[in-house]
């Protein structure tokens, strides 16, 4: 308890971080709070309110666990200066501290996989991350469909096995820069400003929602810039405890051996001439989704007749249980198919027995993504996984609500740039289950 005590005192007297520049009063905007299928994916909408907001309640001291950390890898797409960023972490690692959390960073090669999650970034930590934080400058911000509301600053994502977070760096600088010249208030520094939408993003990772007061308050008033300024802005003690929690828990499955249980193959027939760097990113995309629900992928790009380029080794083997065939089709081939204009593929699902081929219509892929500014790549990638998804899951497998919902929207598309567009707890399970049956099937066959 004393050391509870000790840390929020020195958190709420250490000194302040000014910048000597100020600001407009931009209206408040709804807060939008979304809740993913395997976690929170809650958008960060922060505004600056005109009029005196009040100042949230200052944590409390309370129990506060020890030895606790996170592991976060920070990709700064944005290129922050290194004296700005470190100060960020510093003062995003000062607020959990405060609730008896330690941060561990690591700054990452810019090299990501879709949606935010990279493969190769485990051996860093020793095979233990807990988040991915991405600082994106303007340019990648704009690909997502959520900033075009001015006063979104970032968005944090809870997945089962990592979350991410990302912060919309060109909003920070753009609240940094409000400062108001008649005013006799502090106003923060671009770091400090950029610690706390770090800190409050991670918040979000870890399953805090929007509340009216603290650093999980949504909008952020002036009064809010203040209390960064002279670094009394902090989680509340409610908050606090739930980040413990869900901390531990992160610890609990780091610790565990990875829970993949299964490995399903695909083999994939391009008829449709898919750009390369495309299908690339959507195999890519496509494997993610799997690796939420537990199952690991391999792929094997076939040719077809008329295509010089070499076949993968393993689609001139016989085909085993554990292998799932799926057929990119052209605008001509998909007519022949296509039983709605709406659909966007088909599979073959079998009520004995394991349905084994899948077809995805790649010019609704191209019309989807030119209607809504949605990447082809992404979009292949979840249509790829939503009928592959009835192989695994059988007849009658769509759904109200995840990623073998129809039909898709604006809503899907938005999810799937958020990262959240899934197969459902249930489905998650019911999809291993049948992978492991087909595991068993394929070595009794060898």
């Amino acid at each position: 308890m004393k050391q509870q005590i000790a840390r929020r005192f020195s958190a709420l007297t250490a000194p302040a971080v000014c910048s000597p520049r100020l600001s407009r009063s931009p209206q408040p905007t709804e807060v939008q709070v979304m809740r993913g299928f395997f976690g929170y994916s809650c958008i960060c909408i922060l505004t600056l309110m005109a009029g005196p907001a009040g100042f949230p309640r200052t944590p409390e001291s309370g129990e506060a666990d020890g030895g606790l950390r996170i592991t976060a890898l920070v990709y700064d797409y944005a290129n922050v200066s290194p004296e700005t960023l470190m100060e960020a972490k510093q003062e995003a690692g000062r607020i959990f501290q405060v609730e008896g959390i330690e941060i561990v960073w690591f700054d990452h090669p810019r090299k990501q996989t879709a949606a935010g999650h990279d493969r190769t970034s485990e051996h860093v930590t020793g095979g233990r991350p807990t988040l991915s934080l991405r600082i994106l400058p303007r340019s990648m911000a704009q690909r997502y469909p959520l900033y075009g509301n001015p006063y979104v600053f970032g968005f944090g994502v809870a997945l089962r096995r990592r979350g991410f977070a990302s912060v919309f760096f060109d909003r920070v600088e753009e609240m940094a820069q409000r400062k108001d010249p008649s005013s006799l208030k502090p106003h923060p520094s671009l770091a400090g400003i950029l610690g706390h939408v770090m800190a409050h993003e991670i918040g979000h990772v870890l399953g805090c929602t929007h509340s009216s007061t603290g650093l999980m308050r949504n909008p952020w008033s002036k009064e809010e810039l203040t209390q960064i300024a002279s670094r009394r802005f902090l989680f509340t003690p409610r908050q606090g405890e739930l980040l413990r929690t869900q901390a531990r828990a992160a610890e609990g499955r780091a610790n565990r051996p990875d829970s993949t249980v299964s490995t399903i193959t695909v083999r994939v027939y391009d008829y449709a001439g898919v750009p390369p760097v495309v299908a690339k990113r959507a195999r890519k995309e496509c494997s993610r989704i799997f690796r939420e629900a537990g199952i690991a992928t391999e792929w094997a790009p076939c040719t077809i007749p008329g295509q010089a380029v070499p076949t993968d080794p393993r689609c001139r083997m016989q085909a085993l249980a554990t292998d799932v065939q799926v057929n990119i089709l052209s605008r001509r081939m998909a007519r022949e198919m296509m039983r709605h204009h709406s659909e966007f593929g088909a599979a073959v699902p079998l009520s004995n027995g394991f349905g084994h081929r899948a077809s995805v219509f790649y010019h609704r892929v191209d019309e989807l993504a030119e209607s809504g500014g949605a990447s082809r790549a992404l979009l292949l990638g979840h249509v790829m996984a939503h009928e592959i998804g009835h192989l695994l899951l059988g007849v009658n497998s769509h759904s109200e609500t995840g990623l073998m919902h129809v039909p898709w929207g604006r809503d899907q598309r938005e999810k799937a740039y958020l990262g959240t567009l899934l197969f459902t707890n249930n489905e998650a399970e019911q999809i291993r289950h049948q992978a492991a049956a087909r595991l068993r099937a394929a070595q009794l066959s060898h």
